[in-house]
């Protein structure tokens, strides 16, 4: 079942429980579509911030803590759109995060860690102008990639999947 979120623009980022490696959703967004992943259900460190179409909808990162500089910045022009919802996932473990486009299975943007987080929540917010829909979808229990307990797999020809 899947859970649709509804984002102001706002710095505000709304809360929920996460008990797996990985997180699916759309987003329906002009830019600046945000993603925490966090210990506690708030906006305080330790964390890993993911933004999609920030600096106008030309760009994306990943950022720890708050702190910049960002930890990796990729040109993504035009990578959400107000009027259509796009997919992404995000998965994470031992230290690495990867973020990709749904239906495609290698990351546009990851890193690694020197540490790992214990991730038990994810918050998702808009802003800059921009109000977003989110819809977060359910994992599948049998779903390979979900219930991820330790670091990823790697492919030599895809890096981390």
């Amino acid at each position: 079942m899947a859970t649709e979120i509804t984002t102001a623009d706002s710095q505000d980022y709304k809360f929920n429980p996460l008990n797996f490696g990985s997180l699916h959703f759309t987003v329906k967004a002009s830019n600046d579509a945000h993603i925490a992943l966090t210990a506690t259900a708030d906006n305080k460190p330790p964390k890993y911030e993911i933004f999609l179409g920030g600096w106008g909808n030309t760009k994306s990162s990943i950022r720890k803590n708050n702190e910049e500089p960002d930890k990796v910045i990729v040109d993504t022009p035009k990578i959400l759109n107000n009027g259509e919802a796009r997919g992404f996932w995000i998965k994470w473990g031992g230290g690495f995060i990867g973020v990709g486009k749904q239906g495609e299975e290698k990351p546009f943007m990851s890193w690694q860690d020197e540490e790992s987080l214990n991730v038990l929540f994810y918050g998702v917010r808009s802003g800059w102008g921009s109000t977003g829909v989110w819809t977060i979808e359910a994992p599948p229990a049998a779903s390979p990639g979900w219930n991820l307990d330790g670091p990823f797999l790697w492919s030599s020809s895809l890096g981390p999947c």
